[in-house]
This record gives C-alpha cells, sequence and structure tokens, in this order.
C-alpha cells in the first residue's frame, strides 16, 4: 500500500501545465520521446494523481475514455463511495482525493490488461482507503506484481528500475525543451520529472527483495547464491522450487524469476542463456539431495523454525 498526503504529495506544476503534458503522451508526436506506450501509460498513471482541479479532471477523464481507458467508470463512484463522504473535505481537497483515486484506477486497469495479456491469474482487488489527510491504496503494488510475475515474452518491463530509466529520458527529454511549450513550462516539467525520478529510485532500492517475500529473505539468498551455486540448473532448480514450498517465494513464472535473477546482479549471462534454454526448473523431488537440504536449512534455519525433510 502507498501513502498520499494531500498536503505534501502534490508537484509544483500548474493544472494546465499537467493536461498539457497528459494530451502530449496520448498524441501522435509522444513517439519523440523515445518511450513503449507502456511507459507513457505508466507516465499518465502518476499524472493524473497531480490533478487539483475540477475543470481539468474532468477533461482529462473525458480525454482517456475517449482514447479506451475508464471503460467501467461506475467501478470508481464504488470505491469513493466505500472510502466514505467527500462531505467534510473541501472542494480543492475532494478533487485531489478523486484524482488520487483515478490514478489509483487507471494502474489498477494497466495491471488487469497486462494479467489478461499474458493469460494468467486474475489480479488482486483494487483498495483505496482514505483516513484524515491521506489516501492509500494499492495500485502501484498490483501494477508492479502483476507485470513482474506475469509479463513474458515482452521486453517491456514496470520492475522499479525500469521505471527510473523511463523517467530519465523525460527528464532529458524536457531538458532540451523540444515539446511545444514556453520556457516556463519545460523548466518546471523537468523539475516535476527529476522529482517523480528521485521518488522512483527510493522505491527501487526499496523493492529490490521482490519476489522474495522480504529482505531479510534476499540477505540469505544472496549467501546461498554465493555458497551454494555449483551445477548451475540443478542447483538453481532445488532453490527456487525450495523457496516457493516454503512460501519464501511470491508465486512467480520460472522464465520471469529467471529475468529478475539477471537484472538484479544474481547470475551472469551464461547462467541466464542455460536456464533459459532448459525452458523450466526441475521438481523439488528430482532437484532435491541430502547436501542441497542441509545447505538450505542451515541458512535459512532463523526463517524457518520448522524444517521439513522433503525425502
Amino acid at each position: 500500500m502507498t501513502n498520499y498526503h494531500l498536503d505534501r504529495h502534490f508537484s509544483k506544476l500548474s493544472n494546465d501545465e499537467v493536461f498539457i503534458i497528459i494530451e502530449y503522451l496520448t498524441s501522435p508526436f509522444s513517439d519523440r520521446l523515445d518511450l513503449t506506450a507502456l511507459d507513457q501509460l505508466l507516465c499518465l498513471a502518476d499524472l493524473i494523481g497531480h490533478i487539483k482541479t475540477k475543470k481539468v479532471l474532468v477533461n482529462t477523464i473525458n480525454h482517456l475514455i475517449w482514447i479506451g481507458w475508464f471503460k467501467d467508470i461506475s467501478q470508481i463512484k464504488n470505491i469513493l463511495f466505500e472510502v466514505g463522504s467527500l462531505n467534510m473535505y473541501n472542494k480543492s481537497d475532494a478533487i485531489k482525493i478523486k484524482g488520487l483515486a483515478y490514478s489509483a484506477l487507471f494502474k489498477y486497469e494497466l495491471a488487469c490488461g497486462q494479467i489478461s495479456t499474458n493469460n494468467a491469474t486474475e489480479v488482486n482487488n483494487l483498495v483505496i482507503n482514505l483516513k484524515g489527510r491521506v489516501l492509500t491504496h494499492n495500485g502501484d503494488e498490483l501494477l508492479t506484481k502483476s507485470t513482474l510475475a506475469f509479463l513474458e515474452g515482452k521486453t517491456e518491463s514496470f520492475t522499479p528500475n525500469h521505471r527510473v530509466k523511463m523517467l530519465n529520458k523525460l527528464v532529458d527529454y524536457y531538458s532540451q525543451k523540444e515539446c511545444a511549450t514556453d520556457d516556463k513550462i519545460a523548466s518546471r516539467t523537468r523539475r516535476y520529472f527529476h522529482n517523480l525520478k528521485q521518488t522512483f529510485s527510493q522505491n527501487s532500492s526499496s523493492k529490490t527483495h521482490y519476489p522474495l517475500i522480504n529482505k531479510k529473505t534476499l540477505k540469505i539468498f544472496k549467501k546461498y547464491l554465493k555458497r551454494h551455486i555449483i551445477e548451475d540448473y540443478v542447483d538453481h532448480s532445488y532453490l527456487f522450487q525450495r523457496l516457493l514450498h516454503e512460501k519464501l517465494l511470491v508465486p512467480t513464472k520460472q522464465q520471469m524469476y529467471m529475468k529478475w535473477l539477471l537484472e538484479y546482479g544474481h547470475i551472469k549471462q551464461p547462467q541466464y542463456d542455460l536456464l533459459i534454454e532448459k525452458g523450466f526448473f526441475r521438481s523439488l523431488a528430482k532437484s532435491t539431495s541430502h547436501q542441497r537440504e542441509n545447505n538450505f536449512n542451515l541458512l535459512f534455519d532463523e526463517i524457518l523454525p520448522n524444517i521439513i525433510d522433503f525425502r
């Protein structure tokens, strides 16, 4: 769940500037940014959450509906109803809340789109909570997990590292002022993307353990790789299947797990090529040995109090 504070989340971009960027990202000219379609959609999702006036919010939502998004607009009304009455908030805050809710819904639709594209398990429900001045939703989590776990056979990725690279492109683009806006807008837009990039950089460092369940598991995982990976294919097969069995690994497609190993420096390119050539890991039963069990048990003992013998 990600927290958004009504007094601290919003950028210094004016509403008109936000709408200009949204229009540009959805226009035929946006290919000048050298971003994939998925990159641009992720930017749109974040920008919606920075809208502060009713006029721009309505124009933005209508614009996105026109190009094919928000197919079930009643869902946002149901979500806002569940969040609670906005009567206790002034008009300005109510618009901010609705903008953040639409941003969450957009991310949810992106997540659902990635899932359906790959015929995978349905994505979890979108959850939005509002307490005082803080709105919380799981849109970012659903988007990251759905794409990292299920997006297979594509070059685009919504991992935190990819989001940082994408925003770097936007910063470079607006630094060159190629957009048809005046210098003031270009300057403020650059500052916005710089701030957004820093936010994603921080999120990136905090999420590198995924698809492992937490940082502690990652720390032990690294020790295991360093000490006990000798036969690449069989050892990695056992480690993957055992982690999955012990629920120390989020259910993840095997080739996406292999890609994660490479992208985060846990294996080298030749190891990755071997795993991809094999296609799938061996089962736990076919990769288990007495030595592998002992190695795993000794390292993971502190987070697995009840070790199971698989023989």
